[in-house]
């Protein structure tokens, strides 16, 4: 079962009234579910991020899985990528990519981080294909 993060006034990400989100690890990838609600709190609170542009109307969350190569497949059709439905309210982030980065991008790993949250968050807004 997967819980939706809500963002609330001074940008607060809630799910429900006691403020839990959980389950937002797919059972298949070995991650600390606590650890990633942390890290996708500090990327999508950052400043420079979608925060400053947006806020989440109460009731519409988004739905961020961290999904294995296989969830991927079957959800996405592919399994190298994020992917996120277009002006939707799931993003699917690749745990392989999230665990180790893409070493294409030169990225930090933190940075690469934020650059997968930012870019699969706005087309969950409804930018781009």
């Amino acid at each position: 079962v997967y819980r939706h993060i809500v963002l609330r006034k001074g940008f607060r990400f809630l799910d429900n009234e006691d403020g839990s989100v959980q389950d937002l690890v797919d059972p298949d990838v070995d991650y600390d579910p606590q650890q990633f609600k942390r890290e996708i709190a500090i990327y999508l609170a950052d400043p420079y991020g979608w925060a400053q542009f947006v806020r989440f109307v109460e009731g519409r969350g988004k739905h961020i899985r961290l999904s294995s190569p296989q969830t991927l497949k079957a959800t996405c059709k592919y399994t190298g990528l994020s992917c996120a439905v277009l002006g939707g309210t799931d993003i699917w982030l690749n745990a392989d990519r999230w665990m180790h980065g893409a070493a294409p991008s030169k990225l930090s790993l933190e940075n690469y981080r934020q650059y997968m949250v930012s870019h699969e968050m706005g087309h969950s807004l409804g930018y781009g294909m």
